[in-house]
This record gives C-alpha cells, structure tokens and sequence, in this order.
C-alpha cells in the first residue's frame, strides 16, 4: 500500500472541494439591485453635484434613491470643481432641487458665488431645520434679503458670511442675533477695511449687530472694521465665548487693556497674528483712501 498516493489522493479531494466551494460563492448583487437606503447613503457621500449631474441618472433605482430626503440633508456647493463653471442661474436652480428633495430635512447649505436673495428665500421656505448656513463671495445676498430670509432659520447654530460686499448694516446682524436664539458660531471674512475718514460709531455698527448673538462661542472676524469699542461691545455681551479670532482687525489698537478683555477665551488670535492656514488667501484686506470724516461720532448710520 502506498501511504504516499493515498495522501495525494486526499489532497487532491481537498483541492476540489475548495474549488467546488470557491466556485459556489455567490456574485456580489450589481448596483442597481442594492436596497434604496443603501444606494441612497451611497449617494450622501458623493455629494449634490456629483449626484445631480450623473450618480443620480444611472438607473431607475439610483433615481429612486437620489429623491429620498437622505442625499440632501447637508448640501455643499461651494468646495465642488463644477461652482467654477457652471452659470449662476444653473447653479440656482440645482440648488433648489436639492431644497426641494430634502423633504424639510435640509440641515447645512454651504454656497459660493451664486446664491442671491430669492435662494435663501426658497431655501428657508423648505428647511425649517436648517443648523448650518455658510454664503461666501455672495455679492446679490443684500442686507434686506438676508434680514428678511434669516428669520426662517431659528435652530441656526453656525452662520458663516464671508465676502459678501452687499452685507454691511447693522440692522442685518441684530436680525441674526434677534431670529437665531440658538447660534454658538459666527465666521465673516472682509476684504476690505473702512479704515479712514469715518467715526468710530460707523466703524462699529457691524460689531454692534454682533453684540446680540448672545450665545456665541466661536467668533472669526477678519480685516472687520471694528474698533476696541465694538470688541468690549461683544466681548460684554457674548459671556459663553470661548474662540475669538480678529486677524487683520486693525483698527483696534493694541494695548495693555486688550489681553484682560480677552482672559477668559480658550483661543485668541489677535489683528498682527500670522495668517497662515487662512483661507481666502487671495482676498486680503486692502486699505481704504483717506477721505474727508462726513460721519460725526453722534450720527447713528447703517
């Protein structure tokens, strides 16, 4: 008897078996077959646009999923390639497709560029929910259209409005504070400083605004036209805050005061503090002309 053959023998059995075994597994099911919650979770993390100009079409069940409100509680359409090359009305319309299919279940809208006031109106009709609302480089949001559409936001916890020429009164800012009880976070970056010819009251009528979101604990001001009057105003006014960030804030002036106003924050980074890690690299704060002061310290202007 041959030990030696009987051993090939069973390893050859165990050989096909294996392979009998390998063979049997079942295929993974294709895309289209997956449950519609799957593809729709799929889809979340593809993103609006991607989904809007393509994920979305692929099949029937791709389609079905991509209406369910999931794929569009968080709508990002600032960070995407396509902001940069689709027009502004392409833009608007998508965006309120994605307000629509959210079903009122809208909870971040992040847009760049081409959000006006008739989207923010449309966008507050339809998310009564919304926590996170970030406009950058807007310039037809105005100061009524803003003021107007805030009020449909009351759990806003964070609100970012950066280079948005058309956003400069106070009266926008206290709408803010007035209409969103709940907010904890305030980002705004300028472009541009009022440094010369104007009081210290027009200078401050932004900060003033601010002053009434008494809940902040994160607060990124840079190159605001503020003065160390409109800082004490926050600073007085907003006791939970714990982060202050006023980089290129220069017209408030740095002196022994400032450091005990600002003791009890976690985190500060005050108007000379390097900017590197800033994000709008190519929007820094230029000065203003000096022009004659038409503006006198006892006129309340917007």
């Amino acid at each position: 008897m041959d030990p030696h053959g009987t051993r090939r023998r069973r390893l050859a059995v165990d050989q096909g078996t294996a392979g009998t075994h390998l063979a049997a597994a079942p295929a993974a099911p294709p895309w289209s077959e997956l449950p519609v919650d799957a593809l729709s979770s799929v889809l979340a993390s593809l993103g609006v646009l991607d989904t809007l100009v393509g994920a979305g079409l692929v099949c029937r069940s791709w389609l079905r999923a991509a209406r369910l409100p999931d794929p569009w509680r968080s709508v990002d359409m600032a960070s995407h390639k396509l902001v940069e090359v689709l027009d502004n009305d392409t833009l608007r319309a998508m965006a309120m497709v994605a307000a629509d299919r959210s079903g009122g279940q809208l909870e971040a809208f992040i847009g760049k560029r081409f959000a006006d006031d008739d989207l923010l109106k449309y966008i507050g009709d339809r998310a009564p929910s919304l926590k996170r609302l970030c406009i950058i480089s807007c310039k037809d949001v105005s100061n009524d259209g803003l003021a107007e559409a805030i009020i449909k936001f009351p759990q806003l916890d964070e609100l970012e409005l950066s280079l948005c020429s058309n956003i400069d009164q106070r009266h926008v800012f206290e709408a803010v504070g007035n209409s969103c009880p709940e907010l904890t976070r305030f980002r705004r970056s300028e472009n541009r400083i009022h440094r010369h010819g104007h009081s210290s009251r027009y200078k401050d009528k932004e900060a003033m605004g601010i002053a009434t979101m008494t809940k902040l604990r994160s607060l990124h001001l840079f190159g605001n036209s503020l003065t160390g009057a409109g800082l004490a105003a926050i600073l007085g006014s907003c006791p939970l805050l714990e982060s202050l960030d006023i980089r290129h804030c220069c017209n408030i002036k740095m002196d022994d005061a400032l450091p005990a106003k600002c003791a009890g924050l976690k985190t500060l980074r005050l108007p000379e503090d390097s900017i590197d890690g800033y994000e709008f690299q190519d929007h820094l704060p230029s000065w203003s002309p000096y022009i004659v002061d038409l503006i006198s310290d006892d006129d309340e202007s917007d």
